[in-house]
């Protein structure tokens, strides 16, 4: 199956490519099915579940403030890529992979990314690390939680990353995402924008502070 890792936005069936290989990765840390897609309907907003992609497709150096990059979107760049480098992934080629960016969200959420209501982030919810990543709760609800205790952004992109998730759980149980329009247009507009393009435009694009950078 090809792997999709450069700096660009991807298209569904190329998100349905990478999917497998996060997916494997996470099943490894022994995370849930509903853990695991709530994680990518986030993923699929933040970076089109693509490793190798800065925010807005534009490469800058990895300490740029109010700048994302790869599967999660670190912002800057640098929480995550200098975590890498010191952590036996010392080359581009190396750290924008899968494995790495799984092992840095398995190993380094618990240590100040994830915060909750009692931690001072008024909509977030009072859910444990451990508890998300072993939950069987609804995908979509999970997706919230992720969003808000880990992701933070200054537009939250609800519902398109729960109705994501959903999708994605699909496909984890039966290897295929649901067509998404099952009543295509017969003349699509080859310029109309995917409604998850358009949020993640209306997020980054609009250089839209965090409220909490990663």
């Amino acid at each position: 199956m090809d792997k999709h890792i450069d700096n660009r936005y991807l298209t569904l069936d190329e998100m349905k490519d990478n999917a497998p290989y996060i997916i494997g990765e996470m099943k490894e840390y022994g995370w849930t099915d509903e853990a695991i897609a709530g994680i990518l309907g986030n993923m699929q907003t933040e970076s089109t579940l693509n490793p190798g992609l800065y925010e807005g497709a534009e490469k800058v150096p990895p300490d740029t403030p109010g700048h994302g990059y790869g599967l999660v979107q670190w912002t800057p760049p640098s929480n995550y890529i200098f975590w890498a480098q010191a952590n036996g992934f010392p080359n581009e080629s190396e750290w924008e992979n899968f494995h790495p960016q799984v092992k840095w969200i398995a190993e380094e959420t618990d240590k100040g990314q994830w915060l909750q209501e009692k931690d001072g982030i008024p909509y977030a919810y009072n859910v444990e690390w451990e508890e998300f990543i072993s939950s069987h709760a609804d995908p979509a609800y999970l997706a919230d939680v992720f969003l808000k205790n880990f992701e933070r952004p200054a537009d939250h992109n609800q519902p398109i990353r729960g109705e994501q998730a959903l999708m994605w759980y699909e496909f984890i149980q039966d290897g295929d995402l649901p067509d998404p329009d099952p009543d295509p247009d017969p003349d699509p507009d080859p310029e109309k924008t995917p409604y998850y393009m358009i949020t993640r435009q209306k997020t980054h694009y609009g250089n839209l502070a965090r409220t909490m950078r990663r």
